[in-house]
């Protein structure tokens, strides 16, 4: 960089930091970070850049502009900010300030993952794997979930262990799969949990354990993970005594629209002679059957 370069790089980073300030302080003072992360967008600062499209898009400090968003985003991708690059997938995507454009999307998230951004090589593998604005290809998603994986990317071991346990552009392998879900399981992800916790419940690729499947169970539902919530009701509700803890899972499921769990506590309902509220939950469960 000439010395007049590296006079404008700096300057713009004074700019994005008494933005960061503004932003980072009370929320009556995001408007005042605007015109300093403009500033520092104006001179070229990617990350600035990269900002400015998040406060147009959720309308900090500014109102709501899916185009401006856009345009700041874009500017940050071309200068190759991963995080801009994986905005611009859901721009294209969602046809947001952009019209939409599943092609255009891969185009981006191939960029990202191949600067090593390991949710844009995950989503990259998920397309891979559905047909996604490219053609179908098992082993080019299994390529790019691994290469997530080995980053630590939670939805990659998942998604790398449901391929290995259904021999998805892979040979199946049931110990490979679960070692993969328990690393997704351990990092905290939900899907994962439950995943697991079934795998334990019906004794897949481990030894059947009905304890260790309820301990991923409750992880995954006590994150609001709703299939596991009716899994833990159908669990407790044929002990009588644990009665209150069935309803209470199957009811925070069912509240999430989980159309067997409104079913199965219309049932339980019914055979504790609680008549009304019995009818009350067939009836959701038979109107979100329809929806």
């Amino acid at each position: 960089m000439t010395e007049v370069e590296l006079e404008l790089d700096e300057y713009a980073k004074e700019q994005y930091i008494i933005g960061c300030h503004y932003i980072n302080a009370m929320q009556e003072d995001n408007q005042k970070a605007i015109p300093f992360y403009i500033e520092a967008a104006i001179n070229g600062l990617a990350i600035a850049q990269y900002k400015l499209g998040e406060c147009y898009e959720n309308g900090i400090g500014v109102n709501i502009d899916n185009e401006e968003a856009f345009k700041w985003y874009k500017a940050a991708a071309l200068q190759d900010f991963v995080l801009a690059q994986f905005k611009l997938v859901k721009c294209y995507y969602n046809g947001r300030g952009v019209n939409k454009s599943n092609e255009i999307a891969i185009e981006w998230c191939t960029k990202a993952a191949w600067l090593g951004y390991d949710v844009a090589q995950n989503h990259l593998g998920y397309c891979y794997s559905e047909g996604i604005g490219v053609y179908r290809d098992d082993k080019e998603a299994i390529r790019w979930y691994i290469e997530a994986a080995h980053h630590g990317q939670a939805g990659a071991q998942y998604n790398l262990g449901v391929c290995y346990q259904l021999g998805k552009g892979v040979e199946a392998d049931l110990t490979i799969a679960i070692m993969w879900f328990e690393r997704a399981a351990n990092q905290g992800l939900a899907q994962a949990q439950f995943h697991l916790g079934d795998c334990y419940y019906c004794g897949d690729g481990v030894e059947k354990d009905y304890d260790v499947a309820i301990v991923w169970y409750e992880k995954a539902a006590n994150q609001g993970y709703a299939q596991a919530q009716y899994k833990l009701g159908c669990y407790y509700c044929d002990n009588v005594e644990m009665s209150d803890i069935a309803i209470d899972w199957y009811e925070r499921a069912a509240k999430q629209g989980h159309c067997d769990a409104q079913y199965a506590l219309g049932a339980y309902y019914e055979r504790l002679g609680e008549y009304s509220k019995a009818m009350k939950w067939y009836k959701i469960s038979a109107v979100n059957n329809l929806l």
